[in-house]
């Protein structure tokens, strides 16, 4: 019995071991279905936290395109604006020149300032031609901005360096030194060669003048008082052009064969240096003595005036006959003027490529340089169409026409330019006998105007 109890024992507690590890088994397996399910959740939790920051990432992205397309709208209002002031401005300068002809002056200027403060607000273009000619002639209503000093056209003009003096030569063989304030000329003095005068020109010291004629050149002495003293007369060959000074020292003639230098100090020898050019038509010189000559369609560069004598080839070929041309006073930039009424831009620094484009209706007989009352490089050029344009010339290299201003008054062609040591005045002489005085940007005649009317 004791045998069989030890063997139903052993057995029982055989099977409570196996009740124990099947249980244990459940165990497990619960708890491993709780990690599952523990592991499900997580996922469900990461994926619920991925989901809401795509959904916030989602919300910015169009929270922000909400802004940029309200900025967007802003700005286009604020540009359809803009552009509706720009083109009220322009008509406000237009109806500025109708009260001008309706005799109400007063009107007139405060349309016409209003005008330049409407275009300046809305970042409009640096010149604007309605608005610089109905500001111009509301200036000229109260100043004389023409002289009438010369009886014959008026061929060249020439000032005094640093100074308010102007030299300016007519056909008749006229020579008149005016002294000029803002714009307006008043007659000091005045000598008669009594022969036809095609150009002039000052020394960089402001010593000397130089007179080109017909056949000879005449050099003088400027006195203290801006009066004029015969030094000597030269001879040349061919028929004079162009008057140039290479230095102090000596003085350029440009003729129909070529170019003659004399010496200044040299009052015995008056026969010159001469190298022939065909068909040279104007010059240039640098400050530093470099040498530009248009003869025909092609513009010739020289270091000095001994590679004058050596035979190079021409540096630039033009579309039309070369009639004028100009170095700024750096000497970074060149321009010329054509026989068809273009301009012909060059940035001398660097590796840039030419610019040309038509700019007057006939051809350009004088073309100048200046930094203008705003301190902007311009460029002025005068036509036998009577009319005179001034561009910027930044503008004009990146071949923006928007800032051309036309400045009309004269009734014949216009021969000549000269702008004030400042800048800030422009004068041309013409065909039509009158040396006429311009503002060079229409800011400058805004606060002339608004400077009288206080």
């Amino acid at each position: 019995d004791s045998a069989v109890k030890s063997e139903q024992f052993a057995l029982l507690q055989q099977k409570l071991a196996e009740e124990q590890k099947m249980l244990a088994l459940q165990q497990k397996n619960i708890a491993d279905q709780k990690t599952i399910e523990a592991t499900k959740q997580r996922i469900r939790a990461d994926s619920s936290a991925l989901e809401a920051t795509r959904n916030e990432m989602q919300a910015e992205a169009n929270a922000k395109l909400a802004r940029e397309n309200a900025e967007r709208a802003e700005r286009e209002k604020d540009t359809a604006s803009s552009l509706k002031d720009l083109a009220e401005s322009k008509n406000m300068a237009y109806q500025a020149i109708l009260l001008l002809n309706e005799g109400k002056a007063e009107q007139s200027r405060k349309n016409a300032l209003k005008a330049y403060e409407m275009n300046k607000n809305n970042r409009g273009p640096f010149q604007n031609n309605d608005i610089y000619n109905a500001l111009h002639l509301n200036w000229i209503r109260t100043v004389k901005n023409t002289a009438t000093f010369h009886n014959a056209p008026v061929r060249a003009l020439m000032g005094l360096p640093n100074t308010n003096v102007l030299y300016s030569a007519d056909e008749s063989g006229v020579i008149i030194c005016s002294q000029f304030d803002h714009g307006v000329l008043t007659q000091r003095s005045s000598i008669n060669l009594k022969a036809e005068i095609h150009s002039i020109a000052i020394s960089p010291n402001g010593q000397d003048l130089l007179v080109v004629l017909s056949n000879y050149a005449a050099l003088y002495n400027i006195n203290e008082d801006r009066s004029l003293s015969l030094q000597k007369k030269v001879n040349f060959q061919g028929s004079g052009k162009r008057a140039a000074f290479l230095n102090n020292d000596n003085f350029l003639v440009l003729s129909s064969i070529g170019v003659t230098r004399f010496e200044v100090n040299n009052k015995l020898l008056d026969i010159g240096d001469l190298v022939k050019v065909d068909n040279c038509t104007s010059i240039a010189v640098g400050k530093s003595g470099n040498i530009y000559i248009g003869a025909s369609v092609f513009i010739w560069e020289y270091p000095n005036w001994e590679f004058m004598k050596q035979p190079l080839k021409p540096v630039y070929h033009l579309k039309s006959n070369v009639t004028s041309l100009t170095l700024d006073h750096s000497g970074n930039f060149l321009a010329a003027g054509t026989y068809d009424g273009s301009v012909w831009l060059k940035n001398l620094t660097g590796d840039h490529e030419p610019v040309s484009f038509s700019l007057q209706r006939s051809a350009v007989n004088d073309i100048k340089f200046s930094t203008d009352g705003d301190g902007n490089m311009q460029l002025a050029s005068a036509s036998s169409d009577k009319t005179i344009k001034l561009l910027n010339v930044n503008s004009a290299l990146n071949s923006n026409s928007e800032d051309i201003v036309t400045l009309s008054g004269h009734s014949s062609w216009v021969y000549a330019l000269l702008y004030t040591p400042d800048g800030k005045y422009l004068f041309s002489g013409s065909e039509d006998r009158s040396i006429i005085g311009w503002h060079s940007t229409m800011s400058g005649i805004y606060h002339t105007l608004n400077k009288d009317k206080k």
